[in-house]
């Protein structure tokens, strides 16, 4: 209630009529005493910690309880005061973790999954609901998750009367409402219902930026904090040498800051991307690290990292950014370690990211030869990924045999070791040769000038192995033959001479 007050009056009546209830005196106050109670009151709330035998219900009381209080102190504030300094000691500064540990739920692990599913709201709505709405919202959700109902009808007092669940579906709104304060939703007309669908707002807000209601958002109260960034963006300059932005610089560096706490404050840069890209490379390094961070997803490249990603990259394509070397190859460590993926959708989309990488340290390689040998010898999904990853390095300017000056002829045994791996060819194994041979060619076009040993090297590899395929398959030999021969850009008369169609 207080942070509804202080969000819907005028300052001028908060320190008049308001103050001078609280205080009981029409005269000889100064205005500030209400403002200086509550802030007083929600600082201590704020850290207010139950005793120590506590029930699970009792531990997510009191973490709503810490919730609500820094939902009213930011109400509070940007009501009535205009100082930076003054949000940055009490919203930010935070020695040990201490505020931001305890308004942020840190009892779970959070485990992404590389495709998800999620409700979404519009982001003027999130900052306006309370988050028992938001968490209601969510919860219905699940639930016609797990029942697979479609529809479902609450009717408690008008508060819910229909609820569509949109399945199969990636980034839209994935549920339909008719509630007064889920102005995100489409309302469908229930029999019960008496108030018509408002077709003219649908169509606007609709086009309104959203936000995904997930485990990130729902685990604090995300809808003060997003208020409380675009309060201080819109007043006070983004230093990242002072200030604010200083400030939530240090929270990201601090190893007393729990995970899920970092994972709040980079959602909010994601989502005012623009706003911080003074402050881009200062916050390089905890982003990368955070994307980096061990035993959050399922083993690919979750939808998280692919948001931090998307980030990192659209820094550093608009120059606002530096990549360095060392930030590159840690993710180039973590894309190698889950880019492989069973849908052909989520692996593109991962290559694509991969050619981002590549391309932003051109002419410098990001790829370490063991990582690049590990994925290569791997199973065939993860080979799948090796060799496309062989083409984009390539397609970049960066020839195999410069990755792995050194274990060379491991790599190129490895690329090619699909060549003699199963008796029995499957049709999808037949593309994966085909662009094993597309890669071979390529790397044969870029040394043949300037590297005549390695081309030796692999000419000779490569022979051997076709050599293998065409005791199993002629056909799928001379395919991949034919291919390489495409590739290498020569003529049949060079291409004789390389002994491939003759030893054939």
């Amino acid at each position: 209630m207080l942070e509804a007050v202080f969000d819907m009056t005028a300052a001028s009546v908060l320190r008049g009529p308001i103050n001078a209830a609280f205080t009981g005196k029409k005269d000889g106050s100064s205005g500030k005493e209400l403002i200086i109670a509550l802030i007083k009151a929600c600082c201590a709330a704020r850290v207010f910690v139950p005793p120590a035998t506590f029930s699970p219900e009792a531990f997510h009381d009191a973490l709503n309880y810490r919730q609500s209080a820094h939902r009213c102190l930011v109400a509070v504030l940007v009501a009535t005061q205009e100082q930076e300094k003054v949000f940055t000691r009490l919203l930010l500064n935070s020695p040990g973790g201490g505020v931001w540990n305890q308004i942020v739920d840190t009892s779970f692990k959070h485990f992404f999954y590389v495709e998800t599913n999620f409700p979404h709201m519009t982001e003027c709505t999130a900052k306006e609901c309370s988050d028992w709405e938001v968490r209601k919202c969510v919860a219905t959700f699940q639930r016609l998750a797990e029942s697979n109902t479609g529809i479902l009808r609450q009717g408690t007092e008008g508060e819910m009367q229909c609820v569509y669940a949109v399945e199969n579906a990636v980034d839209h709104t994935f549920l339909t409402a008719n509630l007064p304060w889920l102005s995100h939703a489409l309302v469908m007309h229930d029999e019960g219902d008496d108030k018509p669908h408002n077709r003219k707002r649908e169509e606007k807000e609709n086009g309104a930026p959203r936000v995904k209601l997930d485990g990130v958002w729902i685990s604090t109260c995300f809808g003060a904090l997003l208020r409380v960034t675009d309060f201080l963006l819109s007043r006070f300059a983004v230093n990242p040498a002072d200030g604010w932005v200083k400030e939530i610089i240090g929270l990201f560096s601090s190893t007393a800051i729990h995970v899920n706490v970092r994972l709040v404050l980079a959602r909010l840069i994601q989502m005012r991307a623009s706003s911080f890209t003074p402050a881009a490379n200062a916050l390089r390094d905890s982003l990368v690290s955070l994307v980096c961070e061990e035993e959050m997803g399922e083993g690919g490249v979750h939808y998280v990292a692919r948001d931090l990603l998307e980030l990192l990259f659209h820094w550093g394509e608009t120059g606002a950014m530096n990549f360095t070397t060392e930030a590159a190859r840690k993710l180039m460590v973590f894309l190698f370690r889950g880019a492989s993926h069973p849908s052909e959708d989520v692996m593109q989309h991962n290559l694509d990211l991969v050619r981002r990488l590549v391309s932003l340290l051109k002419p410098l390689s990001p790829v370490c030869d063991r990582d690049l040998l590990h994925v290569l010898r791997g199973q065939l999904l993860e080979f799948s990924f090796g060799i496309r990853m062989c083409g984009l390095l390539i397609d970049n300017g960066v020839l195999l045999s410069s990755v792995a000056p050194a274990s060379l002829v491991d790599l190129y045994h490895s690329l090619v070791s699909c060549f003699n791996r199963n008796k029995n060819i499957a049709k999808v194994e037949v593309e994966e040769l085909l662009v094993v041979a597309d890669v071979v060619g390529k790397e044969l076009r870029g040394l043949r000038e300037f590297a005549e040993t390695d081309v030796l090297l692999l000419r000779d590899t490569v022979r051997s192995a076709l050599l293998c395929l065409w005791s199993r398959s002629p056909g799928v030999a001379l395919r991949c033959c034919v291919q390489l021969c495409s590739m290498t850009l020569v003529s049949s008369k060079t291409f004789r001479s390389l002994h491939f169609l003759q030893t054939l």
